[in-house]
C-alpha cells in the first residue's frame, strides 16, 4: 500500500491523531512531542491552524463527539480543551 500524502509540519515525532467526527472526515488533529497541536484539512493538504504554548508533550488527541472542540493529554498530565 502506498500514502497518498505525507502531512509534514512537526518538529518532532507525532504522538497521536483524531479525525473530526464532523466536516466529512476532511479535519484531523494531531499531537507532537514539539508540544503543538495541529489542525490539519485533508482537501487542501495542509495545516489549518497550529496551538502553541503547551509545556511538554503532547501524548493523546480526541475530538469531542460534537466535532467543535478538541482535548489533548500532555506529558505533564495536564488535560486542555480547545
Amino acid at each position: 500500500m502506498q500514502a497518498l500524502h505525507t502531512f509534514s509540519d512537526h518538529g518532532g515525532d507525532v504522538m497521536s491523531l483524531a479525525v473530526s467526527p464532523t466536516e466529512g472526515g476532511n479535519l484531523f488533529v494531531s499531537g507532537s512531542c514539539d508540544s503543538t497541536a495541529k489542525v490539519w484539512d485533508i482537501r487542501t493538504e495542509k495545516c489549518t491552524h497550529t496551538f502553541h504554548g503547551h509545556q511538554s508533550d503532547i501524548n493523546s488527541v480526541t475530538f469531542f463527539p460534537d466535532g467543535r472542540a478538541f482535548g489533548e493529554l500532555l506529558s505533564s498530565f495536564l488535560l486542555l480543551i480547545f
